[in-house]
């Protein structure tokens, strides 16, 4: 069974499951036990559905990356700016994490300000707090610089 679908299953039953290095914590109710000991037994599919990728993933046939999610299609092409954006920077780190977490189901949202920001979709697999906090806060200065480009261009569009 693949990583994704384990997830899904886990988060229907209440149980979060997040990634340590090597390790999987799973955490929720004593009924949920089953699915925990099937996540369990399915560790590198797992870890590799909470892992975000290596750049090399956006570079076969030296093509830019795009969204991983066009199903998400309100925000696609956005995600898919913003994900150049790394990788015309070159900051492997950010594009993984990035990516990472919109595979995950992450959205971008427009503030009333007209600010972008990245959160939880409605279906988010993962824990967001901590996937953010993992992922995307090392990076908090490029995304915000990168979100702030798209807005700013979207405001003159406008």
């Amino acid at each position: 069974m693949d990583g994704v679908t384990l997830l899904e299953r886990a988060r229907g039953a209440g149980l979060t499951v997040a990634a340590d290095g090597d390790k999987l914590i799973v955490k929720g109710p004593k009924a949920a036990g089953p699915v925990a000991r099937e996540v369990l037994s399915h560790k590198a599919a797992v870890l590799a559905a909470l892992t975000p990728p290596p750049n090399s993933h956006y570079l076969q046939n030296g093509e830019c990356p795009t969204d991983p999610r066009p199903d998400l299609a309100d925000d696609s092409p956005y995600w898919t700016v913003l994900l150049r954006w790394a990788w015309i920077e070159d900051n492997q780190s950010a594009l993984g994490a990035l990516h990472g977490v919109r595979c995950c189901g992450a959205v971008l949202e427009l503030q009333a300000s007209g600010a972008l920001r990245i959160v939880a979709g409605a279906e988010y697999l993962g824990v967001w707090e901590d996937d953010r906090q993992k992922w995307l806060a090392p990076h908090r200065e490029a995304i915000g610089r990168w979100l702030k480009v798209m807005a700013d261009g979207e405001r003159e569009a406008a």
